[in-house]
């Protein structure tokens, strides 16, 4: 809950001392200390802001309290000091919410209560770092993250129908550029830690795009292009004649893994990023008629795709599959190059990997059953990374692993869960909160005195990048995504993933879009909205050959094997004769 905390009394003596503590972690992910327990105790110094307490003295008789500050709590205790025999009658406790205004229109069902518990638990993360931004940590680190905010808007996007955030987003973060094209990390902030690490900066060009994609509108492309090129002149000046992408000012997967050291190296987990967002920026040139910007940018990424290939990619050796390096060193390069889980999901989602590849390496580096990584490949930890893997493994043709994947990740965290060490009491219906980084104390097999470097050690209940799931379910599992700026042409290709079935609402550009599918019976149900034209795979369990398409209106025409085209709105059955 986030917002003014309150308390009405019915009567009080007068000099009553209350003390309020709020607690969002039972126990340290970082040097395993317990934070909060069962009965009523609190650390207000374990969280990111110190002394995250408040006091009250009362006055006699009837009164009514609300605190001034905004506070962020999961746990709320009370201590009651009474200086002197005194009386105190309760009226009512709680917390006034501040939120920002959503309308929930999106929706996930599959028939597994593990995930209906991983929805419902990242549905307020979520929620609750929305205020008057995307921000980090509600009420003490209330920065505009931007590797953070990203995939929240998209979440937004999708299941609550809201782009003024990122609106926002954009707008504050090109105000905070400075002459030599970089941006500040978590603008407006004026906190001096300007220059935001390259590739989270990067993000800032993905909800540009992300922006047009959603409305069709070349509007803020048009607005803010002296900063994208300005952005895209520092970025780029960093390629050499080789075309890789040097510089160790990245962040790459936080915390874990090889980073490069100094000028002369290159990040295999960030590369991908450039070529990503500089594909998507020529995209946006050409829509505002910048087209020698954009053949520069062409030829630019063309070499960075080759140096990839050349120094990132590592061949296949032994029982070791084809695979991406974390670096490549230019001025030493028989140094570490390192194995992750990170550096695959992003190389593979942008298209620098063939299908080939990628179901080679996938299947090595997350094996069955539920993708924990072999000895000498690094667990990824960064929450916007979980996103990348569950879509690079689904659209890979693993999509039960990315299912098993997800659940073995959120399990710690979830309600009665045997592997949820918050104290059964404390845990409520719903369990919680996600952490802020994913790699745990068991996953390195930590005693219980030793530090997981993994995690900050100033941790926090509230982050909303552990949400990122709701963007894959919607997606990739149920398969609605965008391929015409302003959503007038959609692809819909659900997935079974071995769940019961799939069932649920997914907003677009031009209203809602519902599917449902039962992989037992082979039945599919479409329903979209006016002036759309959808893409229809159908999936892997379904008989092409003997599908027949019902519906009362709109229209349905069989394309390719496996592939329908519809158009208008309706509700469209697909099922097998």
């Amino acid at each position: 809950m986030h917002g003014y905390p309150f308390l009405e009394f019915s009567s009080s003596s007068q000099g009553v001392v209350i003390d309020f503590g709020y607690g969002e972690i039972t126990r340290s992910l970082y040097d395993n200390k317990v934070h909060v327990t069962p009965n009523g105790w609190v650390n207000t110094e374990g969280v990111v802001g110190k002394g995250y307490a408040d006091r009250i003295l009362t006055r006699s008789g009837h009164q009514s309290i609300e605190l001034p500050d905004e506070r962020t709590a999961r746990w709320l205790t009370l201590h009651i000091h009474f200086p002197s025999d005194a009386t105190l009658e309760f009226e009512k406790i709680g917390i006034t919410k501040s939120q920002y205004p959503i309308t929930p229109i999106g929706s996930f069902e599959c028939g597994d209560e593990t995930i209906n518990q991983i929805v419902r638990l990242c549905l307020i993360h979520a929620e609750i770092t929305m205020i008057d931004a995307y921000v980090d940590t509600p009420g003490r680190e209330d920065g505009q993250w931007l590797e953070d905010d990203r995939p929240r808007a998209l979440i937004s996007d999708r299941w609550f129908g809201d782009q003024a955030l990122r609106r926002f987003l954009i707008r504050t973060t090109a105000e905070s550029q400075g002459p030599d094209g970089h941006f500040h990390p978590f603008p407006p902030s004026n906190y001096p830690a300007y220059p935001a690490p390259l590739d989270w900066s990067m993000q800032w060009v993905a909800c540009l795009y992300d922006d047009y994609l959603w409305t069709g509108e070349t509007g803020l492309i048009k607005e803010f292009w002296t900063p994208l090129c300005r952005y895209w002149e520092q970025v780029l000046s960093h390629v050499d004649s080789q075309g890789l992408w040097l510089g160790s000012h990245t962040l790459g997967d936080i915390r874990v893994g090889i980073h490069p050291q100094g000028s002369q190296q290159s990040s295999g987990v960030v590369t991908p990023w450039v070529f990503e967002r500089l594909n998507w920026s020529i995209s946006m040139a050409k829509a505002i008629g910048q087209t020698d910007q954009a053949g520069k940018w062409e030829q630019i990424n063309r070499r960075i795709a080759e140096a990839f290939r050349k120094f990132h990619v590592i061949p296949a050796q032994g029982n070791v599959p084809l695979h991406v390096g974390d670096r490549y060193a230019l001025d030493d390069p028989k140094a570490e190059r390192g194995f992750s889980q990170a550096a695959h999901s992003i190389s593979i989602t942008s298209g620098l990997l063939n299908s080939g590849e990628a179901r080679q390496v996938l299947d090595y580096i997350f094996p069955a059953p539920e993708g924990t990584p072999p000895e000498g490949v690094t667990r990824w930890n960064n929450p916007t990374y979980g996103y990348r893997v569950l879509r690079a493994l689904t659209d890979s043709g693993l999509a039960e692993r990315a299912v098993a994947h997800i659940k073995e990740r959120y399990a710690p965290y979830l309600p009665s869960h045997p592997r949820n060490r918050t104290p059964l009491v404390l845990q409520g219906p719903l369990g919680g909160p996600l952490p802020e980084y994913w790699v745990s104390r068991d996953d390195l097999k930590l005693k219980d005195d030793e530090i997981n470097s993994a995690q900050p050690s100033d941790e926090t209940g509230s982050h909303g990048w552990g949400s990122v799931p709701l963007l894959w379910m919607h997606d990739t599992l149920l398969g609605v995504r965008i391929t015409e700026p302003g959503g007038g042409r959609i692809r819909i290709a659900p997935q079974g993933s071995g769940l019961p079935y799939i069932s649920g609402h997914t907003n677009t550009p031009r209203g809602l879009v519902s599917v449902f599918y039962d992989p037992q019976v082979r039945i599919m149900e479409i329903s979209i909205p006016d002036q759309v034209a959808a893409e229809v795979a159908l999936p892997p369990e379904m008989n092409p050959q003997r599908v027949r398409v019902i519906h009362s209106a709109g229209k349905a025409e069989s394309g390719s094997l496996g592939m329908f085209q519809i158009r208008g709105a309706a509700k469209y059955r697909f099922e097998e004769k």
